[in-house]
């Protein structure tokens, strides 16, 4: 509960992205912004001083002095395998300054562990276990330190005669120094019959991760490295599947995602085989100070590509630019990091990183979630249990210990792989809806192809009419010639005035051709006005809206509609087939919102008008949409439709003489207007 009401200033100040003009139904109350960004500041420095709070109590105060004497360990086989419990001690040297000389010397600075206090930035960790050899054999036992690399670590056996070097491993020795040949680092002792002596182990980390020594006996610890090999091959093996998958489906289906989402993979089966000790041991084995700085390196890597996926999965640069730039500037700080990485070690300020960078892909997950996204709940749930161990994990290695640890790092790689397998599922599950959304997109080009066919052949059929009427006019043209031949032979017999009756003839001509005129264009003008009608507007919107209203429920849009309760005379089918198209087209690019149909008077003329507020478009792309197979963003043609419903829409007014007007702001919305011109004599009021 604590990390959600800290992380939810994050989430407002990317998700209600600058100071702009936002629905005022999401909003909330009046100055709600200023208060998370208020809130935000305030929740930023708390994390701070919870990071730095422990100044008064680190290492640099005096050590805690130890009133109760320590218990010996007796090495018996049935505490093999056992936690040490209170049978270690442990002292925190801020500067590094003790030897083991010293330290022997003043036995009084050591703690139980269990009773150590909070240490953020301790230079050397020092261990002290008291053991005895309660048998009649020689016994070796080895001591798991749960890590595979270290800066520094040193183990010494300490008695009453003599202080043995068991261990010596520094940044600069080679795999190959090591006393055991082990993936980690394992301390090797070997007691004589009765021998008693004390265990001191000198550790830096990489940042502060704590040493959690378990002591195994010789047949214990061949058991333990079976287990161990056979866990971690599980875990190396279960991430190199993934991968091997993802990287057939993008050499199968090359894109953005599936590129970043592969190369996230491949990091982090690096880094796992790094923390397990396998590149060490096989890889560089005598690069003893690049295996020490790489650690640090391989995990920044790793966490870029997983801020750059996180985004490009929900496509984050067109649907939230705010929180794209956000996870943009973290992964560029976890780049830097990483290229810091090869010549400092880096893996403080790579913790902190990681500590304000992680709750980034949760946020896209709950705003994916809000948006109603495809494959949401699969990423939001595996970025918050990834999210939720890599905490664990920085938290620990930061100094703050929750006790046992030595199963840890096993219980964050299974987290892993548990985020692994939920991203993909969401990739898996996202693939499915485009499939379907492509197959939808399919039969929608099936359906634009018919009507665009249909159109073509009305436009045919509009064109053999034309044809025949210009037919039957040429054969009328060709009577009136008759009786106009008529005109010309009778009047080259007027010679005098006597000719009356030829004059009669002349004028009963004229007024047959007249008739003969004025027969064809009225049978022309009745065959085309018989495909027009009388409807009421009302229920023409009432029957579109039928249509369609469903789909705008599945989107969860709003769908409304306003009309005015007239009768209007016009071309019925032509005006639905225009609606449909335009209806369509609000569907496919709106996401949110909703999309109102209107239809009242204007002057002399019918409005029809199709508002929607979905991501618009520039103005100077509006001409090019009216081309067929045209749309704002042609690489993807194939998933959002295929550009017909603009081109049929224009096609059917052009013929019908209406005129079409297509305004749009991009990322508010688009308004298309359809007049129906000279309708005066067809308005009338519907009683």
């Amino acid at each position: 509960m604590i990390f959600l009401a800290l992380m939810r200033p994050f989430y407002y100040i990317c998700y209600r992205n600058r100071y702009q003009r936002v629905d005022l139904t999401t909003m909330g109350r009046p100055g709600e912004f200023i208060f998370y960004q208020r809130n935000l500041q305030a929740s930023f420095y708390f994390l701070l001083c919870c990071l730095f709070a422990c100044a008064p109590f680190s290492s640099q105060a005096e050590p805690q002095t130890s009133h109760v004497e320590q218990k010996r360990f007796i090495l018996d086989g049935s505490k093999s395998g056992k936690d040490l419990g209170d049978y270690v001690y442990y002292f925190a040297d801020a500067q590094g300054t003790q030897t083991v000389e010293d330290i022997t010397q003043n036995t009084n600075l050591f703690a139980p562990l269990s009773k150590r206090r909070f240490a953020f930035n301790v230079h050397t960790h020092w261990y002290k276990i008291k053991l005895r050899n309660p048998g009649d054999l020689a016994q070796s036992w080895f001591f798991s330190t749960g890590i595979s690399t270290s800066p520094l670590m040193r183990a010494y056996w300490v008695t009453e005669s003599e202080i043995k070097t068991l261990v010596s491993v520094t940044d600069t020795s080679s795999f190959y120094d090591r006393a055991e040949q082990n993936s980690s680092i394992i301390i090797p002792i070997t007691l004589q019959p009765g021998e008693t002596g004390d265990l001191y182990v000198e550790n830096r980390s990489i940042a502060n991760y704590p040493l959690r020594l378990k002591p195994y006996s010789e047949p214990a610890f061949q058991e333990r490295l079976i287990n161990y090999t056979l866990i971690n091959g599980i875990i190396l093996g279960a991430v190199f599947i993934f991968f091997m998958f993802f990287f057939i489906q993008y050499l199968t289906q090359p894109s953005r995602m599936l590129a970043i989402y592969c190369l996230y993979i491949f990091s982090t089966l690096i880094f796992f085989s790094h923390v397990l000790g396998f590149n060490f041991r096989y890889l560089w084995p005598n690069q003893g100070h690049f295996n020490s700085l790489f650690t640090s390196v391989i995990g920044s890597i790793t966490y870029v590509w997983y801020f750059l996926f996180s985004s490009e999965l929900f496509e984050l640069r067109k649907n939230n630019k705010g929180l794209h730039k956000a996870i943009l500037i973290w992964a560029s700080i976890a780049m830097a990091m990483a290229f810091l990485g090869f010549f400092t070690d880096t893996a403080y300020p790579m913790s902190i990183v990681a500590l304000f960078g992680l709750p980034f892909p949760v946020l896209v997950g709950i705003w994916a979630v809000k948006q109603k996204m495809p494959s949401a709940y699969y990423f939001l749930t595996g970025s918050a249990i990834h999210c939720g161990l890599a905490y664990l994990l920085v938290i620990v290695a930061l100094g703050i210990d929750f006790g046992p640890t030595d199963y840890l790092f096993n219980i964050v790689s299974g987290g892993q792989i548990v985020d692994l397998c939920l991203i993909s599922a969401a990739i898996a599950y996202q693939t499915k809806k485009l499939r379907e959304q492509l197959n939808n997109h399919l039969e929608q080009r099936i359906e634009d192809m018919e009507a665009l066919v249909k159109t073509e052949k009305e436009k045919s059929q509009f064109l053999s009419q034309s044809e025949r009427y210009i037919l039957n006019l040429a054969t009328t043209t060709h009577d009136i010639a008759q009786p106009l031949a008529s005109i010309r032979l009778a009047l080259a017999t007027l010679e005098d005035e006597k000719s009356k009756a030829v004059k009669d003839q002349i004028e009963n001509t004229l007024k047959y051709t007249n008739q003969l005129i004025r027969s064809v264009l009225k049978d022309s003008k009745t065959d085309f006005n018989d495909l027009r009608k009388q409807i009421s507007v009302n229920d023409l919107v009432k029957d579109v809206s039928a249509r369609h209203r469903d789909f705008f429920l599945d989107k969860d849009l709003r769908f409304k509609t306003y009309s005015q309760d007239i009768v209007a005379v016009c071309y019925p089918v032509m005006i639905q087939r225009i609606l449909d198209n335009l209806i369509s087209n609000a569907l496919r690019y709106t996401f949110k919102g909703g999309v109102l149909i209107s239809a009242r008077r204007r002057g002399n003329s019918l409005l029809v008008q199709i508002w929607d507020t979905g991501k618009g478009m520039p103005r100077h792309q509006v001409n090019n949409l009216m081309a067929p197979f045209k749309q704002l963003n042609q690489e993807k043609l194939e998933k959002e439709g295929f550009g017909l419903g603009l081109y049929i829409v224009k096609t059917l007014c052009s013929k019908l003489d209406y005129t079409l007007t297509v305004k749009s702001v991009e990322g508010r919305g688009t308004c298309i207007s359809v007049s129906i011109p000279d309708a005066v004599q067809c308005l009338v009021e519907y009683t």
